[in-house]
């Protein structure tokens, strides 16, 4: 698998696979800044210092829910469809990978038993007010 791997259709992103074999030296965001999730990878030698600060509270319009799953342990299939239910693409991804849905239809097979951890914006409000399922 290439470090990162784009999604899309037309010019919309519907999702980004990371490698774990991305390297930086410091701080490198692997998202744009106009998308609704923002992923940062950092590197920084011991005795490096990020001064105590707080964010701001600006306002934002959300449309959609982006979804990020990093993979601790074993081993996926990732597939991104599109609103019509077209699949767009199929991935697996293993230990130390990611990756952020963004837009469209989505379903995640284990292939091994894994650890995930997933974020994404909330509050969430139950399967029934936010998920629409294909079958």
């Amino acid at each position: 698998m290439p470090d990162i791997t784009t999604v899309t259709k037309g010019d919309e992103v519907y999702a980004l696979f990371y490698s774990k074999e991305i390297e930086t030296d410091s701080i490198q965001f692997l998202t744009e800044p106009t998308y609704p999730f923002q992923i940062g990878l950092m590197k920084r030698p011991a005795g490096h210092d990020v001064p105590a600060h707080r964010h701001t509270v600006p306002t934002r319009e959300i449309i959609g829910t982006a979804e990020f799953l990093y993979i601790e342990t074993g081993k996926i299939r990732a597939t991104v469809y599109d609103d019509e239910w077209n699949e767009l693409a199929k991935q697996e991804l293993g230990a130390g990978d990611f990756l952020l849905f963004m837009k469209g239809g989505h379903r995640v097979e284990w292939i091994e038993e894994s650890r995930i951890i997933e974020v994404k914006q909330g509050p969430f409000l139950g399967d029934v007010n936010e998920k629409t399922f294909k079958d």
